[in-house]
């Protein structure tokens, strides 16, 4: 849904419908089948935000270009950080308002939980993985059993 929206948004710059085509189409649904939805949209907005000419190629091509000098690594770490900074602005106001009362659910929790849905499957595997070993490490134990899977929950 937030995708077809940014595509309708995108489509709205005069150069980016000018250009658009079937292959444009395949290059976002690749995008975002292997680089997610957060790097889909912001690789949209920044078609629509700067074509202020004709495009001498293709626009799957420009798109490999903005891919090509702004890596996804930077623009999930972009991201983390706003959402750090409005975590910290958060708990400081909830310091304020409800001294004696503590929050129900960590924000920072929240924000790491959102930065793991962003990433690629591959990466959340690898994570996966390495959390389970060092559960395991930390436990002594072997193996995961039904009981202690249920204590971490990925998706």
């Amino acid at each position: 849904m937030k995708i077809s929206e940014e595509i309708k948004k995108s489509k709205k710059n005069i150069y980016v419908s000018k250009a658009w085509n079937k292959r444009t189409d395949n290059k976002i649904n690749k995008l975002l089948r292997e680089e997610g939805e957060e790097y889909t949209v912001f690789i949209l907005k920044t078609l629509y935000r700067s074509l202020k000419d004709d495009i001498k190629t293709t626009l799957v091509q420009y798109i490999n270009g903005i891919i090509k000098n702004q890596p996804k690594n930077e623009i999930i770490k972009e991201t983390v950080k706003e959402d750090i900074i409005i975590v910290e602005a958060e708990i400081v106001e909830d310091k304020n308002n409800n001294a004696k009362e503590k929050p129900k659910e960590d924000p920072l929790v929240k924000v790491l939980l959102n930065w793991y849905d962003k990433m690629p499957q591959e990466e959340k595997e690898e994570i996966r993985k390495e959390a389970i070993n060092k559960y395991l490490e930390a436990t002594g134990t072997k193996k995961m059993t039904k009981n202690s899977s249920k204590d971490l929950q990925f998706n």
